[in-house]
């Protein structure tokens, strides 16, 4: 077998692995189609989440899906086993919308599509955590009111929470984020915080919007009292930033 076959055969495996580890693990059935799951690895306790379930090969306006959760404890999750959500495969994919369990642990995300006697599945753990909550009180000691200010923060490039925030001159609100993720690993991590001050929807440091970046740590049990500092002095960061820059506007 030559060299470049080779690479090729490895390459299709590795892409197929891949994508069995997304979300097809378990996978089973009689069906030729293929199911596969998209989503979040984690979810907080009763937290909300949404997950994309990729059909391929299935033709026709016949096919129907089931989801629900399963193999954990399912307690105040939606959907179950008793409640599933059901529907018709009218596109390659399909998106549906889950409650997380209010006890930790892991559950599986189980997807059922068939059509008749046809049928295939797939299968998606997902952890059940308690998340990591920063809050931390931000002022703003100029005389220029700050009117819902777009702000996004990230932790090691994962958007984490989407927030808008209004202070008045003056005064001083607090903002607080979840870190949904299973067993974050010690050691330094990543913290970006963007402000998007024109409204225009795109966060472009070199056009006057704000970019701040911080590297915050953890200990082996969880949060290292650095990390709340290290959050307090980046929204500072911002705010300071847009206030220059609503004074350089208005001059």
């Amino acid at each position: 077998m030559s060299g470049r076959l080779l690479a090729s055969v490895a390459l299709a495996a590795l892409l197929s692995m891949t994508l069995l580890q997304a979300g097809a693990a378990h996978a089973a059935g009689n069906a030729t189609i293929r199911v596969y799951i998209e989503g979040p690895n984690a979810l907080g306790l009763n937290k909300s989440g949404e997950y994309k379930v990729l059909v391929v090969g299935a033709e026709g306006p016949d096919w129907k899906y089931e989801a629900y959760f399963t193999n954990g404890n399912t307690t105040n999750a939606t959907p179950t086993k008793n409640t599933p959500l059901k529907g018709n495969v009218t596109e390659t994919s399909v998106l549906i919308n889950v409650t997380a369990p209010s006890v930790k642990g892991a559950v599986d995300l189980y997807v059922n599509v068939s059509k008749g006697t046809e049928w295939r599945d797939a299968v998606k753990t997902i952890q059940v955590v308690q998340p990591l909550s920063v809050s931390c009180q931000v002022e703003n000691p100029s005389k220029i009111n700050i009117d819902s200010l777009p702000v996004q923060i990230y932790i090691d490039d994962v958007l984490v929470d989407t927030q808008r925030i209004s202070i008045s001159a003056g005064q001083s609100t607090n903002i607080t984020a979840d870190w949904i993720v299973a067993n974050p690993p010690a050691g330094a991590h990543t913290l970006v915080i963007k402000g998007d001050v024109d409204g225009d929807g795109v966060v472009s440091p070199g056009s006057g919007d704000i970019y701040t970046a911080k590297t915050f740590y953890l200990k082996q049990e969880g949060f290292d009292w650095f990390y709340g500092v290290v959050l307090a002095v980046a929204v500072a960061a911002i705010l300071i930033g847009m206030i220059l820059i609503a004074r350089r506007k208005k001059a």
